[in-house]
């Protein structure tokens, strides 16, 4: 009996680590999109079926294992102490918020009295059909409450949004054009929450095995009304496209971080775009785009131009736009900028960027603790934009919407593109 007690704290934590990379398979490089489904009720299994305190260092450790595995990606950033500094630091500060979940969450459906006398499973079997399915929809709600507040608190940051893993699903991904990627975040929670009720509620109600099924009949009902609107709006999407065609050729260089700080390198990064840049235009599209970063900035667009002029191609691409203003003696204004230039070679739209990525674009605080700049590559921090830029385009007559990196997970700017007449939404991304 000693010995079971010894093991059980070791026995949770190895459940919690195994959790949290079990969560981080839903996303990718892994797609495992349907594990994202259990998440949630086993999060809360995990740290209800503990004591208060010990339930929620349990559930910290589970959420901090996910948020590291699933942005392991920040340590390919160059420089290279900044880069784990940002990792660490990032995938704490997104930890703390499936904490408050279960923090909040717990606080609801715990007795009042005696929390920790009375185990999980007898408080579960305790509850009404009613009372399930009202705790079930409360969990849901307080973990989109979670999801709000990670991705609009400081900067934002909602790349973890549990909605988003369900990418591949198509029919429920059109979901979030009623309620967006959180009212996905809502369903998922509601269902998984309801399913793991049921099954703590079945031997005390039959030994039937499908007893159940009422937990998670109402949950299920929505899924599926869910997927009735997909199929209606991707049908009605396809019945009504025009059938003039629009042709887009993405040239993805893959350049590394490594290359794209590398002012030296600019000659060679330019010769290969313009390799890439001349076979995509044997297919005759109206638009080319080049990803961020991918212009060096310090070479001749001339050649490209003609490629243009010949093929009668627009070319949208990323590089840093400069302003010089008098009212500011400390120097020139820069932005991560988005310009699109016709075939006749001149400029026929700009966008600056508006929401800048901390430590990759500015630095904040600096000023008092200069210190903090030692942790980025940058030397310079650029400043945001003001206002969103529809780009338009003649022969063919196309409205483009230009987002630039992670801008297009920020809701409100994406919802921003509806303000312009059909535009078709462009994202420039760093792809090394």
């Amino acid at each position: 009996m000693d010995a079971a007690k010894k093991a059980s704290p070791w026995f949770s934590l190895l459940a919690a680590l195994f959790l949290g990379a079990l969560w981080s398979l839903a996303y990718p490089r892994w797609d495992l999109h349907g594990l994202a489904w259990c998440v949630p009720g086993l999060l809360w299994w995990l740290g209800g079926h503990n004591k208060t305190g010990r339930g929620l260092l349990l559930t910290w450790i589970a959420s901090l294992a996910h948020a590291l595995c699933t942005l392991h990606w920040l340590r390919y950033m160059p420089h290279a102490a900044g880069a784990l500094a940002g990792w660490l630091a990032l995938s704490l500060y997104c930890s703390l918020f499936p904490l408050l979940w279960a923090w909040l969450f717990g606080w609801f459906w715990r007795p009042t009295t005696k929390a920790d006398s009375v185990s999980m499973l007898e408080t579960i079997r305790s509850w009404s059909l009613l009372r399930a399915q009202v705790v079930a929809l409360m969990g849901a709600n307080l973990w989109v409450l979670s999801e709000w507040m990670v991705s609009s608190l400081i900067t934002g940051f909602p790349w973890l949004i549990l909605g988003s893993t369900q990418r591949p699903w198509s029919l429920l991904a059109q979901t979030a054009s009623m309620g967006g990627v959180t009212m996905i975040s809502w369903v998922m929670v509601w269902l998984s929450l309801a399913t793991c009720m049921g099954l703590c509620r079945l031997r005390s109600r039959s030994p039937k095995p499908w007893v159940w099924i009422p937990d998670v009949l109402l949950p299920v009902v929505v899924l599926g009304m869910c997927h009735l609107y997909g199929y209606w709006r991707i049908r009605t999407t396809v019945e009504t496209r025009p059938e003039q065609r629009f042709l887009v050729a993405a040239i993805q260089p893959a350049f590394p971080q490594t290359l794209i700080w590398e002012s030296g390198e600019g000659a060679e990064k330019m010769a290969i775009l313009e390799n890439l840049t001349e076979a995509a235009l044997q297919t005759n599209p109206d638009l080319i785009l080049w990803p961020e970063s991918a212009y060096p900035g310090n070479q001749s667009l001339e050649p490209t131009f003609e490629l243009l002029e010949k093929h009668g191609s627009w070319l949208c691409f990323n590089t840093t736009d400069v302003d010089v203003l008098p009212e500011v003696p400390a120097g020139p204004a820069y932005y991560n900028a988005a310009f699109l230039v016709g075939p006749d070679g001149q400029l026929a739209g700009r966008y600056r960027k508006r929401h800048l990525v901390m430590f990759g674009e500015y630095v904040p605080w600096a000023d008092t603790w200069p210190w903090l700049k030692s942790l980025s590559p940058i030397q310079s921090s650029y400043r945001a934009g003001q206002t969103p830029i529809t780009m338009e385009m003649q022969e063919p007559k196309v409205f483009l919407y230009p987002l630039i990196c992670f801008e297009d997970v920020m809701p409100a700017l994406s919802l921003d593109a509806i303000k312009s007449p059909s535009p078709l939404l462009v994202n420039l991304t760093n792809d090394g």
